[in-house]
């Protein structure tokens, strides 16, 4: 019969205490193994719930066509500083009046894009397209003497509805991250391709 003992040193130890040794060893470098796996997958997951806050924001037609038809609109041009809004205050925006000859009943102010070079979208590009060169400046009289050329008359074009994400987020101040800007959100804006105003 085999000897199932070891010597080690002078001290006689029996193999099969040495085998529960080594599995029980096994046991405690496997606890702590799945022990790391799972703390690590929790800081993981706590950092990506911080990290991943989910913004408040609406992709939607303002027009009730979808993105990108092509529309008959009646516009007015709107003075950004009437709207009390700092970042539109040195714009022009448009004021839907009708769309496809039907008359909107509730109020629509949007942002333009202007693909014809007939609507200028601010007060320089006003002052450029009504004497036909640019400046480096504008009082409040020739600021207000272009903007009677312009404010308030309505025009007939085409265009279409389309929209773009924009602004800061709410959470980047919390990283340091301070710009002035508008909120992060989805903004509608139109795109002018035509000017079907008939010339009085």
């Amino acid at each position: 019969m085999l000897d199932s003992r070891y010597w080690i040193g002078s001290l006689r130890v029996d193999k099969s205490l040495i085998q529960r040794c080594m599995n029980l060893q096994s046991l405690v470098y496997a606890l702590i193994l799945s022990a790391t796996i799972m703390c690590c997958h929790s800081t993981k997951t706590a950092v990506e719930r911080t990290l991943t806050t989910k913004p408040k924001y609406s992709i939607k037609e303002r027009l009730n066509h979808p993105f990108g038809t092509i529309l008959k609109l009646t516009v007015e041009i709107i003075d950004g500083e009437e709207l009390n809004d700092k970042y539109h205050e040195s714009d022009f925006l448009f004021k839907v009046k009708s769309i496809d000859s039907v008359a909107v009943t509730k109020k629509i102010i949007m942002e333009f894009w202007d693909e014809t070079g007939k609507f200028p979208t601010g007060q320089f590009e006003l002052y450029k397209y009504l004497h036909g060169k640019e400046v480096g400046s504008l009082d409040s009289n020739q600021s207000d003497e272009i903007k009677k050329k312009y404010v308030g008359r309505e025009f007939n074009i085409l265009a279409y509805e389309a929209g773009g994400f924009k602004g800061i987020p709410d959470e980047s101040y919390s990283y340091g991250y301070v710009r002035q800007d508008i909120a992060f959100n989805f903004y509608n804006y139109l795109v002018v391709i035509a000017d079907l105003t008939k010339s009085k």
